[in-house]
């Protein structure tokens, strides 16, 4: 929700430094922060004593924040997202003796009992030179072991993003791969990932169970990946 103009964000230190030391560099931002920014935007007032500057922010804060923070909106969020979605399953469920939710549960044991043969057996890319460069786009192919899974039963993702130094991906996003056809006893999923923006990134595949009554694909905590993600740097 920070714009730059509704707030000020407070440096961090970089990862793996001694605790002490991340304690002291961020203090030290924070009171430089305050000293050079916060307290002259407050204590600089006009004629009528008025910190103008001060209040200009706090009314653009009002009109950038609140829309999103309002407790309204918060309601509103929770009816529509999950009261309401819950109590139309909870009367479908009862119409039909609670069919549903056996179905659910059974199909839950078989996807827990499988899920350990789940495996993603081979990833490889195209489409970019050994330097990409930003607006190309990553072709990803994946061969996907389902054990005694059916491909209705999972989502084949491709994982993305920003990596750090040790190639960890930092706040991935995800792309559903399509099913494109059977290899031996596995599946072979294609997709693409569009490179927007420079420095370094990286992708890995993972599969996760997919029913339209789960509440997400996190649910029941599964998730099968490749062994090793890939790191590019755009240029």
């Amino acid at each position: 929700m920070y714009d730059g103009a509704n707030g000020w964000a407070i440096p961090t230190a970089a990862d793996g430094i001694d605790p002490e030391v991340r304690d002291e560099q961020e203090a030290g931002a924070l009171y430089d922060l305050i000293e050079n920014q916060v307290r002259s935007r407050f204590y600089d007032v006009d004629r009528d004593r008025l910190p103008r500057r001060w209040l200009e922010m706090v009314r653009h804060t009002l009109q950038s924040l609140g829309p999103q923070v309002l407790a309204s909106r918060m309601v509103r969020d929770y009816v529509v997202q999950l009261y309401a979605p819950a109590a139309s399953s909870s009367r479908s469920m009862a119409a039909d003796a609670y069919a549903g939710a056996r179905e659910l549960a059974a199909w839950t044991a078989r996807v827990r009992a499988s899920w350990p043969g789940v495996r993603v057996s081979h990833v490889e890319s195209s489409g970019v030179a050994d330097a990409p460069e930003l607006g190309q786009r990553l072709e990803i192919r994946a061969v996907v072991d389902l054990a005694d899974l059916t491909p209705d039963d999972v989502t084949v993702q491709v994982a993305y993003g920003e990596v750090d130094e040790h190639d960890e991906i930092l706040a991935p996003e995800s792309v559903e791969l399509s099913r494109v056809e059977p290899v031996d006893n596995a599946w072979r999923y294609e997709g693409h990932v569009p490179l927007e923006r420079r420095g370094a990134f990286g992708y890995t595949v993972r599969v996760l169970p997919a029913n339209p009554r789960l509440v997400s694909s996190a649910e029941l905590s599964l998730v099968a990946t490749a062994v090793e993600s890939t790191a590019y740097t755009a240029i």
